[in-house]
C-alpha cells in the first residue's frame, strides 16, 4: 500500500517535469554573468509587482533570445537614468514605442545585486 503511494507521487513529479519542460511558454530566467551579449527582445514589456520583506516592488519582464535559447528577463522597474528599465525605454523610443523585435547588445558588469546593465542598440 504504502509503495503505491510512494509510485502515484513519483508519477505526478513526472507528470509536472513532462508538462513543463513541453510547453513553450515557460523559459528559464536570463542571469547573465559578467560580459557583452547580442540579444533580441521578442516581447513588449510586461509589468508585475512583488512584496519582497513587506515593502511591494515594481518589476519589468520581457522576453529575450540570446544566441539560440530563449530566456525570460525580469529586473527592477528603476527610476534612474543608469537603470536597463529606463535604457530599454530609450530604446523604445527611438523604435517608434516598441520593444518587440528590437536586436541590441547589453553590457553586464558585476554579479547579484550589484549587477549593472548598459545596453544599447
Amino acid at each position: 500500500m504504502e509503495n503505491d503511494k510512494q509510485q502515484k507521487t513519483i508519477n505526478v513529479y513526472e507528470q509536472e517535469m513532462k508538462s513543463i519542460s513541453e510547453n513553450p511558454e515557460l523559459t528559464p530566467f536570463w542571469k547573465p554573468t559578467a560580459g557583452r551579449y547580442k540579444l533580441r527582445i521578442t516581447s513588449e514589456a510586461r509589468f508585475l509587482k512583488q512584496v519582497w520583506n513587506g515593502e511591494e516592488k515594481e518589476f519589468v519582464k520581457i522576453e529575450i533570445i540570446v544566441g539560440d535559447k530563449r530566456f525570460c528577463w525580469s529586473f527592477n522597474r528603476a527610476k534612474s537614468k543608469k537603470s536597463a528599465w529606463y535604457q530599454l525605454c530609450k530604446i523604445a523610443n527611438d523604435n517608434n514605442g516598441k520593444l518587440e523585435n528590437v536586436a541590441c547588445d547589453v553590457i553586464v558588469v558585476g554579479e547579484g545585486k550589484n549587477r549593472q546593465y548598459t545596453v544599447f542598440q
